[in-house]
């Protein structure tokens, strides 16, 4: 497992160390050197984005995406904001981020649908007698 794998806001959660070498991973290890988990440091008890005080830690969830380019998605599971990719705050939507990652992409966000031809109205019958 290389530490680079990991996305930088979980890397400062984990303490790493090397197998069969004492003390904790210092920047410029060896990397070849397999990492033992030896520590996670507590979550913030505070909302970044909505500045409230939270009773549980601030849990963040991370997912690798892979449209329309590969990146990270982080959701804050208090607020459910996500995070802006350009200022690193947590304040987009879902579909606010997914047209910027489309516009960094190079490529169109898609137009709303038009209203097609409505259907029957509510209360008619199935067939006219």
């Amino acid at each position: 497992m290389k530490q680079t794998d990991f996305p930088q806001e979980i890397l400062e959660l984990l303490v790493f160390r090397r197998l069969h070498l004492p003390g904790p991973v210092v920047p410029g290890d060896n990397d070849t050197v397999p990492l033992e988990l030896i520590a996670v440091r507590p979550l913030s008890t505070s909302c970044e984005a909505c500045d409230r005080q939270l009773d549980k830690p601030r849990k963040v969830y991370s997912k690798r995406l892979i449209t329309p380019y590969p990146h990270w998605s982080k959701q804050c599971q208090s607020c459910k904001f996500y995070q802006c990719s350009i200022t690193g705050e947590y304040r987009l939507t879902n579909v606010e981020l997914r047209h910027q990652h489309l516009v960094a992409a190079g490529l169109q966000i898609p137009q709303p649908k038009q209203p097609g031809r409505p259907g029957r109205p509510i209360g008619s019958k199935n067939k006219a007698k």
